[in-house]
Order: structure tokens, then sequence, then C-alpha cells
């Protein structure tokens, strides 16, 4: 399974990642905080679908989790 250097895969299951945009065509992108896998690398909010969770209520939980 292919990876970033220095991070470890995600578990395999069904994931998805968000692409927030807001006003002005602006795209919402997290940076890894120093001390995680990949410091400074800059990517969407993704993540895992949790067991009896629609895939769109994990990408907005995921976003919260991610951005606050």
């Amino acid at each position: 399974m292919p990876h970033v250097a220095g991070r470890p895969p995600c578990r395999p299951g069904p994931a998805r990642s968000a692409i927030p945009q807001g006003g002005k065509g602006r795209t919402l992108l997290l940076r890894q905080a120093p001390g995680n896998a990949v410091p400074g690398l800059w990517e969407m909010p993704c993540g895992q679908v949790e067991e009896g969770e629609s895939p769109e209520h994990a990408a907005e939980r995921e976003l919260r989790e991610a951005a606050g």
C-alpha cells in the first residue's frame, strides 16, 4: 500500500476525504504540526468511516476533528 515516507499507511476500510471551500474560491488545507509523522505536510481533512456512519457524516466529523 503506497504511503508517505515516515507515515504509517491507513488501516484498510472505507475512508472519506473532504475538500472544504469557502468564499472567494478558497480551499481549506491542513498542515501537520511539529511532532506528527510528517511535520509541515499540507493535506485535505480525511479519515476512516466508522461502523454505522454515513460517508457524508464521516467527512463532516473528520473536518471538525481536524480543524476544530
